[in-house]
Order: structure tokens, then sequence, then C-alpha cells
């Protein structure tokens, strides 16, 4: 099927993606750090739920910080 694309106003720079997380952990990293975003914000820009986000962002943190 086609990808359905809508306008938003947030951009997301190709170049978050230039380490070895997955794409969705990037995203949230971004939106949370970079654009300051809440995780309601998140969740619903990503159509999750918002303890997946907080728990997504909070294990990549963790995980980020045992590679270091």
């Amino acid at each position: 099927s086609r990808l359905k694309t809508s306008q938003s106003k947030y951009f997301i720079p190709v170049s978050i993606f230039q380490n070895k997380l997955g794409a969705l952990e990037n995203i949230i990293l971004y939106l949370k750090d970079e654009l300051n975003l809440s995780y309601h914000t998140i969740a619903s820009l990503l159509e999750r739920d918002d303890r997946t986000i907080w728990s997504m962002y909070n294990k990549t943190k963790a995980k980020m910080k045992n590679e270091k």
C-alpha cells in the first residue's frame, strides 16, 4: 500500500541516524532532548502510548550511558 504522509511542524534531520540505536530510539531521543517535547506529545506524533515512549526513552538513555 502507499505510504501516507502529512504535514508536520517538526523536522527530523537524517544525521540523527548515524549511531547504533534503532530508528524509533533515535527519533524519541531527538524529539525529547533537542525539541523538548513532552512524552505525551511524542506519543501522539508516533501513535504510541505515553508509557511506551517513557520506557523507550529511559532504556535508550541507560543504553547510551553503558556504552560510554
